[in-house]
């Protein structure tokens, strides 16, 4: 950052123009002589109109863009300017404005480069939109977003675009779309078919199109983390919502000092101590919807945990909208029980006086009994499809192919021989079956040397 284009007066900062001899040198490097000197006539003309900066982003939009008035307005002309002290000087500009802007020529080669604008990022952003599968002249619609959306956050750098600034961006696009000027605007810079269209409607259709699939493109090559979803929404992360927005202020900061313990010394891996979250959170919106009366994690007591227990089974998933299974189940038990007792062992204010749950209470697992196979099913079952090679596909030994599925390699015979498949037929195999040596395979040594490519 060059210039004073923003600087800090009495703890406030107030916004001033750029040198005219710096201005004037870096138009020298970015243009060639005959724009140079246009745009130092423009930058003149819009210093004279507004000498006060402050004076011109506090003025209405139509007369800053030139729109709606017969007295042409200066800044619509220093475009490159504005553009200059936003990218170059890190100065914000109102979002309405840049929007209602028409900013030609800020992605030419030599002043687009000037500005810090990566063009061949641009390029590149442009060909992975195409490589996702989606239309080339997608790349209109990045040239129209990617530098604006630069100029609001008076940043050049594509890289450091957040979520966070795709979901402002769109925020203001809706907000332009809903002034009464925006018609207006629309209608003097664009002469298509499209300005039939309510601004509305086609803020809709850009948010859904263009700042859609650059969420899209930007998530796959990881620069945002946040997964695209139909329209873009405020997402805030697990870490952030780590309890109901109704629960008490006690056992709020009990629950948070307990998951923020783990996720700040890394006890857990962050996708435990999120199921850790999770189950808490249960029992968090159990408690606001059966017992208003506790407020302190101290008063809780066995009869509402037994209580909580009994409430599981009926618990629906917030995903699948589905009773919890028996694995979920555990999981939430597990996760509480062991909340409550580190907060009761480390002496927290509020914790209970002594644990709560234990392992006892968790549900048991159905044990599931191996089917039964009839035999005259189970030879067919062990019928080989194909003939065997080895593991190493070397050529097989002529004598090994009686029946069997599953195959290891003999100590002693080099070839592929049959394993039996786990049933529950004695002499079938058990759950787990293991390589033997020279198992179901009955050649002698010498038949070993028929071999069979």
């Amino acid at each position: 950052m060059t210039g004073l284009a923003l600087v800090t007066a009495a703890g406030q900062p107030v916004r001033l123009h750029a040198p005219r001899g710096e201005y004037a040198a870096w138009l020298r490097d970015a243009t060639d002589s005959t724009a140079a000197t246009r745009q130092i006539r423009d930058y003149d003309q819009f210093v004279a109109r507004w000498p006060d900066l402050e004076r011109w982003f506090t003025a209405p939009l139509l007369p800053r863009l030139g729109c709606g008035t017969d007295i042409p307005e200066t800044s619509a002309d220093a475009g490159l300017y504005v553009a200059y002290l936003s990218l170059v000087h890190g100065l914000p500009l109102e979002a309405n404005y840049v929007l209602g802007s028409r900013w030609q020529g800020l992605l030419t080669r030599g002043t687009g480069s000037a500005l810090g604008l990566d063009l061949a990022l641009l390029d590149d952003y442009a060909d992975g939109i195409g490589q996702l599968g989606y239309d080339r002249r997608m790349r209109t619609a990045l040239t129209w977003a990617l530098p604006r959306l630069a100029l609001i956050r008076a940043d050049p750098d594509f890289t450091t675009i957040s979520y966070a600034d795709l979901f402002t961006f769109g925020q203001a696009i809706r907000h332009f779309s809903t002034l009464p000027e925006a018609g207006l605007v629309r209608a003097e810079q664009v002469h298509t078919h499209s300005t039939a269209k309510p601004p509305a409607q086609l803020a809709a259709e850009f948010e859904r199109g263009a700042l859609g699939k650059l969420h899209v493109l930007l998530f796959n090559i990881g620069q945002v983390r946040e997964e695209p979803r139909r329209g873009l929404r405020a997402q805030r992360h697990w870490s952030e919502r780590l309890t109901p927005p109704q629960t008490p202020p006690r056992i709020k900061a009990l629950v948070e000092r307990w998951l923020t313990l783990r996720l700040g010394a890394e006890i857990d891996r962050p996708d435990s101590i999120r199921l850790a979250r999770d189950a808490v959170r249960r029992l968090l919106l159990w408690l606001a919807s059966s017992h208003l009366e506790i407020t302190s994690m101290d008063q809780l007591t066995r009869e509402h945990i037994e209580e909580f227990l009994r409430y599981l089974p009926s618990c629906l998933s917030e995903r699948s909208k589905r009773p919890l299974t028996i694995g979920t189940r555990r999981v939430t038990i597990s996760h509480i029980s062991a909340f409550l007792r580190d907060a009761s062992l480390h002496g927290w204010p509020d914790a209970p006086l002594r644990p709560l749950l234990s392992r006892g209470d968790l549900p048991k697992m159905p044990q599931r009994l191996p089917r039964f196979v009839p035999r005259d099913e189970l030879d067919r079952l062990m019928t080989p499809s194909r003939p065997w090679t080895t593991l190493t596909g070397a050529p097989r030994c002529s004598c090994c192919d009686g029946p069997g599925h599953a195959v290891a390699r003999s100590a002693d015979c080099l070839w592929t021989v049959s394993m039996p498949t786990p049933t529950a037929i004695h002499g079938y195999g058990s759950r787990s079956a293991r390589a033997t040596a020279n198992a179901w395979c009955p050649c002698t040594p010498k038949q070993r040397t028929n071999f069979v490519s």
